[in-house]
């Protein structure tokens, strides 16, 4: 009872603090703002809440303020706080990975994953997973999951940027992503084929998507560059402005399209390939939130899409990550979770479209 009165008031302070501050400077921005970082806190009040080991609302506080040795302060940094941080930072290069490449290919349904860097990852994470059995593999092999897939995310990053030379139009780069992600994906398949039961367990279980394995050292890196690359899309507000009036046009107010270009798929490839060596391939969150952005804050302008973007896609995570320990004793798929949501909000998408006329959500 104390946790969901506690839930409750601070539900309720937000609110009431948001209006009262949005009532003052009479700007309804900021409102959608605060409620945004109101939902953000209390779900990620309730992943540190939640699980086996339990503790009140001020014990928590008192292990986050100082940590011990009891067990649950070691559950807490151990367990809890990383697979938090990852949530809230996969959700954020996820959304932002999206809505760049939503912006760059004028397709309200085109996701990160058209670039095929999933699928450049899922290769050699498939050949980590099979084993040593030559020295090359071997060599591979210690590299570990995470490093074959972000060494497999960066291997399509280069192969797609040295394409994208002969290839100009962005019609054609995104073909190409589309073709070279069926392609590995063909091998992997193959690779599958040959692969015994244990080895497609593993890889079934990766493909699934999990916010729980980041720990230590790799979170640590997790985090630095997904930060360095959200940082760097804020700054790339105003070009993708421009592009919303046509490249022509942009062209003729100075943007340097083909920079711009590199930019955008550089971005995009860095912040869906850092999720998907970390976390496994996470699905829907490239498409759910930029659109839950533009609809909740009806802005086209990138100074504002963006932060609202970045924030929509760590409340989405963080809602798939809560939702999926709901039942007790049992945690589901983070992307079952995310299927579930990501087709009523594909179908309400597609009927907005229809209803606008156009293909601008």
């Amino acid at each position: 009872i104390s946790f969901l009165s506690f839930i409750q008031t601070c539900f309720l302070y937000i609110n009431v603090v948001g209006f009262g501050i949005c009532k003052i400077m009479k700007n309804k921005l900021i409102l959608k703002f605060l409620i945004l970082i109101g939902l953000l806190s209390i779900l990620s009040f309730i992943i540190l809440m939640k699980g086996s080991v339990t503790g009140s609302p001020q014990e928590i506080l008192n292990v986050f303020l100082k940590p011990d040795d009891t067990l649950l302060s070691q559950v807490f940094w151990e367990l809890r706080f990383p697979r938090l941080i990852t949530a809230i930072l996969s959700g954020a290069a996820m959304a932002c990975a999206g809505l760049l490449i939503q912006t760059y290919f004028e397709n309200p349904l085109a996701d990160p994953y058209v670039l095929g860097i999933h699928s450049g990852s899922s290769l050699l994470v498939t050949l980590v997973m099979i084993g040593g059995g030559s020295s090359a593999l071997g060599i591979l092999h210690s590299f570990g999951v995470v490093g074959a897939s972000a060494l497999g995310a960066l291997g399509t990053l280069l192969l797609l940027l040295s394409l994208f030379r002969f290839f100009p139009s962005r019609f054609m780069i995104l073909v190409l992503g589309l073709i070279l992600g069926y392609f590995l994906g063909g091998i992997v398949s193959i690779i599958w084929a040959y692969s015994d039961a244990n080895e497609l367990k593993n890889y079934f279980l990766w493909s699934l998507g999990s916010f729980s394995h980041t720990t230590g050292t790799d979170l640590k890196i997790f985090s630095f560059v997904v930060s360095l690359g959200l940082f760097c899309s804020l700054l790339m507000a105003k070009p993708l402005n421009l592009l919303l009036l046509g490249e022509e046009y942009a062209q003729s107010l100075g943007l340097q399209a083909k920079k711009t270009q590199w930019a955008i798929i550089l971005l995009a490839s860095l912040l869906s390939g850092a999720v998907t060596a970390f976390c496994g391939p996470i699905a829907f969150i490239g498409i759910i939130a930029p659109h839950a952005a533009r609809l909740g804050f009806k802005k086209m302008d990138h100074r504002i899409l963006i932060p609202a973007t970045i924030l929509s896609g760590s409340v989405v995570a963080l809602g798939a990550e809560v939702l999926s320990s709901l039942s007790e004793g049992r945690v589901f798929p983070v992307n079952a979770i995310l299927s579930l949501l990501g087709f009523p909000w594909i179908l309400f998408l597609l009927l907005t479209l229809k209803k606008g006329g156009n293909h601008e959500a």
